[in-house]
């Protein structure tokens, strides 16, 4: 029972009160014990460092863990006493990903063709040195193809190079919208 207990989710928050993680119930009590954090009382926000909180006593509706001559409370949020950053959330960049992020739809005719029709185009190319990354790459159909200068939406369901345009580096996804590149 004791170790089901130590191992129950506890929120992890800065010392702004920004979430920052979820560890074990266990781990909670070993900040808190090294004076890293304190626990939050969901109830009124009151802060207890390590004496504080083992002097508390749980009521009959709480959770607690036996000691050996105590009850101790199970805390369910702690803020941390020297940390007021946020996690970076990077996300890998991969194929996976860019298809995750355009929502399997082709970026310059819209279409949801399916997953073997749609390939990763480079905006700039890698042959003039673009790279792959995420504000470079985006979905495109086959029928749209990554080696066309320009395209335009025509009334069919496929991407159309426009041939009639003089101006080489704007690309038309819709009939009311251009894209610099």
């Amino acid at each position: 029972m004791v170790a089901k207990m130590l191992q129950r989710p506890a929120l992890v928050l800065n010392r702004n009160w920004q979430p920052v993680n979820v560890a074990t119930v266990a781990r909670a009590l070993v900040l808190l014990w090294n004076e890293s954090a304190r626990v939050v009382d969901p109830t009124d926000y009151q802060l207890y460092s390590w004496e504080d909180w083992s002097k508390l006593r749980p009521r009959d509706d709480e959770r607690f863990i036996q000691a050996v001559r105590f009850r101790l409370c199970v805390p369910e949020v702690i803020t941390l006493t020297g940390y007021d950053r946020l996690p970076s959330a990077a996300v890998a960049f991969s194929r996976r990903n860019i298809f995750k992020r355009d929502h399997y739809t082709c970026q310059y005719c819209g279409r949801q063709p399916g997953v073997e029709e749609l390939t990763i185009d480079h905006v700039v190319p890698r042959a003039q040195g673009g790279e792959s990354r995420w504000d470079n790459c985006v979905l495109a159909c086959l029928s749209s193809g990554p080696a066309a200068p320009r395209f335009i939406l025509m009334d069919s369901d496929r991407c159309v190079p426009d041939m009639d345009s003089d101006d080489d580096d704007v690309v038309t996804v819709s009939s009311e919208v251009e894209h610099q590149i």
